[in-house]
């Protein structure tokens, strides 16, 4: 019996907590699923060589229902259905309907469309407990509760659950039997019942060893995993996992493989093994690299929190957008069959009730062509079928009103979700951000350190030993060559203080930005060979975090002014405006060709702006000076 799609394992958030549940896809392998299909094929095809007779038509909706059951391709299944459909809708065989519902609910819920699957499970439902059908009560039973489970209603799926175990149970088909029995583990763990859904898990084990399933054994492990995980049993937890992956190899299951490969590092992750837990993620990433559904959004969770705690936040980000994408994406793809289940079901209502009016209005009809009598007869009959009838009506609209009303609430939910989510990825950023920038500042004060205390106390050290030698000794050529080699020394040590004080400003942290960029300008403006005018917004407050970062830059644009733009004056700009702060820099020296390749200061400015989330705008032309234009979202 084929579990449908959607079956997949997920990870749901439950009060703050990550539950992560493995739900069986399949009692079948892809070559099983193939090997079906084929021979159902062929036996439908051998029914319909045989001669016209009731036998053969039974024999032949039978075999096609379950044909369908199995398709892979979903257009084949749609046009089979139709043909099922073709093939029973004349028919006074009861039973051949309620195959035809039982399989298009079927393939309905294997594509996400939930509800109006669950209505057609619930018709075919009607004729197989009314007639005592117990293979096709156990069917509905079963996917009933998939769907239940799904939709996040545990205690429904539990009760849909057992009932099939009691129809499997007296079917006699243990291997279904034991699959439902690890479903119903599934809504306990989703429960917060790990004690209850152990217990059934070891159950299911013990009969799937029993008939040597290894397939569903890796699965059952998995889940087992998971429910020991989940009561604090780490150790119990690694050793079910790593036999789940042992057990699952030989399928070449790999999207199952991930998820036992992740909870495994989510779990040495808890236990501080950051080493094994990054290269167990690692792993479960490439085995479900073809997935782009919950398995793979949960891997990339996991690994997003592993380079965070490491200190990568560039792979973090990298990772978080990715992961927030794939999360976008999915939430669309539910949200849209939801709604679009919800609208069919609403439709399909709205169908029997517009049936039921007008049968109504045919009973009045027959009615006036009949005589007096009997028309008085019908009159009192047709009066109580009616108001039956308009009871079915009321109770059909009120059901109609229910489901708009949990149409609005999905839909409502499904918004906040993402909302929810988009926030958090905010969040996040900003959190990356900030620690990017202070593990920059602090690597920039610590190579600042090295500069100044080492580099330039050995060329301090240089410069007092050759003030020790006694100049009158030397000849005019050796005085001329000491004379050069005392002046780049001093040069050196120099540009090494120049270095050392732009990468970490002595007094940033101590005093705001405009004070330390006010000294540092006055400093400049001393030596008259250029002059710089600044305006700010005093009411702009900057975290002190990213203040360091801002010097740099106004430095190294200064820097860069003076270097090479030939420039007389200098003018920046600093206000704000809604959220964002602008800052412009212009100055009046030779400009250059904007076409031709940034240098290497102003790809280090266009670099440090773009990790502050900003965005670096320059305009220039020749011997008409250059505006830089710098835009700070968020910094206000």
């Amino acid at each position: 019996m084929p579990e449908f799609y959607f079956n997949f394992p997920t990870r749901i958030k439950i009060k703050g907590l990550f539950l992560w549940l493995l739900i069986l896809l399949s009692t079948h392998t892809n070559a099983q699923f193939q090997s079906t299909e084929a021979s159902l094929s062929l036996k439908l095809d051998s029914i319909e060589k045989l001669k016209p007779s009731l036998k053969k038509d039974t024999l032949y909706i039978s075999t096609l229902s379950d044909l369908i059951l199995y398709l892979k391709d979903n257009k084949t299944a749609q046009e089979k259905i139709a043909l099922l459909e073709e093939k029973t809708s004349g028919s006074s065989w009861m039973k051949g309907h309620s195959l035809y519902l039982r399989t298009k609910g079927y393939r309905l819920l294997s594509g996400g469309s939930y509800y109006e699957g669950i209505d057609l499970l619930n018709k075919a439902l009607v004729y197989a407990e009314d007639k005592n059908d117990l293979p096709i009560q156990a069917f509905c039973y079963r996917y009933l509760g998939a769907s239940y489970y799904i939709l996040e209603e545990n205690k429904k799926a539990i009760d849909y659950y057992s009932k099939a175990l009691n129809a499997y149970k007296k079917l006699n088909a243990p291997k279904d039997y034991y699959v439902v029995l690890s479903n119903v583990a599934l809504c306990r763990i989703n429960m917060g019942q790990y004690p209850q859904a152990i217990s059934d898990l070891s159950r299911a084990i013990k009969l799937a060893t029993d008939k040597n399933d290894t397939l569903s054994l890796g699965w059952f492990y998995g889940n087992l995993g998971i429910a020991q995980s989940k009561s604090g049993a780490f150790s119990e937890a690694q050793e079910s996992l790593h036999k789940s992956v042992t057990l699952l190899q030989p399928s070449k299951s790999y999207v199952n493989i991930a998820l036992a490969q992740n909870e495994l590092s989510i779990i040495l992750r808890q236990t501080d093994n950051w080493a094994e837990s990054y290269k167990m993620a690692i792993l479960a990433l490439n085995n479900a690299e073809s997935d782009q559904g919950q398995i793979k959004q949960m891997v990339l969770d996991n690994l997003y929190e592993i380079y965070k705690i490491q200190g990568n936040y560039y792979k973090a980000l990298e990772i978080l957008e990715t992961a927030n994408a794939l999360k976008f994406k999915n939430d669309s793809i539910i949200k849209r069959k939801s709604l679009d289940g919800l609208q069919a079901l609403y439709d399909n209502k709205k169908k029997e009730t517009d049936l039921i009016k007008q049968k109504n209005r045919n009973l009045w009809l027959i009615g006036g062509s009949a005589f007096l009598a009997i028309l008085f007869s019908l009159a009192i009959i047709s009066r109580n079928q009616i108001k039956r009838k308009s009871d079915l009506i009321s109770q059909q609209k009120t059901e109609i009103e229910t489901i708009n009303t949990r149409l609005e609430q999905l839909n409502k939910g499904l918004e906040e979700k993402v909302e929810f989510r988009t926030q958090a990825l905010q969040n996040a950023i900003y959190e990356i951000q900030d620690s990017l920038l202070q593990g920059q500042i602090l690597e920039r004060g610590r190579v600042a350190s090295l500069l100044h205390n080492n580099l330039g106390g050995v060329i301090t050290s240089i410069k007092f030993q050759m003030q020790a030698i006694n100049v009158e000794t030397l000849s005019e050529k050796e005085k001329s060559i000491f004379e050069k080699v005392y002046e780049q020394v001093s040069s050196i040590y120099e540009q090494v203080r120049e270095i050392s004080h732009e990468m970490t400003p002595g007094e940033v942290g101590v005093k705001s930005l405009f004070e330390n960029l006010s000294k540092h300008i006055s400093y400049i403006n001393a030596t008259e060979k250029i002059r710089i005018v600044m305006e700010a917004d005093p009411s702009i407050d900057f975290e002190k975090r990213t203040e360091g970062e801002l010097f740099s830059i106004f430095v190294e644009v200064i820097n860069n002014i003076i270097k090479y733009a030939d420039a007389r004056n200098v003018r920046i700009t600093i206000s704000k405006k809604e959220n964002s702060v602008n800052i412009i820099i212009t100055d009046d020296g030779r400009g250059f060709n904007e076409s031709a390749s940034p240098g290497f200061g102003l790809k280090n400015i266009e670099e440090k702006v773009k990790l502050m989330y900003g965005k670096v705008t320059i305009l220039s032309l020749p011997q008409q000076g250059t505006t830089l234009s710098v835009i700070l979202p968020g910094f206000v």
